[in-house]
């Protein structure tokens, strides 16, 4: 469909000549500008993402995760529980989403792609999925990797899978698990 329905995708050229982001009087097509609404949207988004969490359905999120029999016996909507998760998610996501096309004022087909919404995954993974800040160390890791090693090599995506496996086998809780823990235990020696 993205490439055939031209009038609403614009086929293999895709959606060109957007017009820059502005919030009223304020434009914000300048570099800068974008970094700080996104800068800005990223820490609400963390702050919401933790209220959720801190909140009476993250708690039963987290317990239907962990004792989905038990949470279900207490009296607890499991499918409720999970679709008020997803919409949470997905608005977050439609928030981060939304803000794509005025990076270049352009959204080819390529960001339809299965490795588009791949690479989002390998993120999370490499930040660690069991925790709120791992998302955001994970992007920053890959989108370092991606930046400074394609400058050099076209072979950058297997150096990123091989940090990824790396990563799966030797730390299953992504790098924030692995700082936690390694803070932890440094904590201990210090205190014993």
């Amino acid at each position: 469909m993205a490439f055939h329905w031209r009038d609403v995708t614009g086929g293999a050229d895709g959606l060109r000549g957007l017009p820059p982001l502005s919030l009223g009087p304020w434009r914000l097509d300048g570099p800068r500008a974008l970094f700080l609404l996104a800068g800005g949207l990223a820490l609400l988004a963390l702050a919401l993402a933790r209220a959720f969490a801190d909140a009476p359905i993250g708690r039963a999120l987290a317990g239907a995760r962990e004792q989905p029999l038990r949470m279900a016996a207490l009296g607890y909507s499991i499918a409720r529980i999970r679709l008020g998760a997803m919409l949470a998610a997905g608005g977050l996501a439609g928030a981060a989403g939304a803000l794509y096309p005025f990076l270049h004022l352009y959204v080819g087909p390529q960001s339809l792609h299965w490795s588009f919404s791949a690479s989002m995954v390998i993120m999370l993974v490499i930040g660690g999925t069991g925790s709120l800040w791992g998302a955001y160390l994970g992007s920053a890791v890959y989108l370092a990797l991606q930046t400074y090693l394609s400058a050099h090599t076209d072979r950058w995506p297997l150096l990123a899978g091989g940090l990824f496996v790396l990563i799966v086998l030797l730390l299953p809780q992504g790098l924030a698990g692995g700082l936690a823990g390694g803070a932890r235990r440094l904590l201990r020696r210090r205190g014993a």
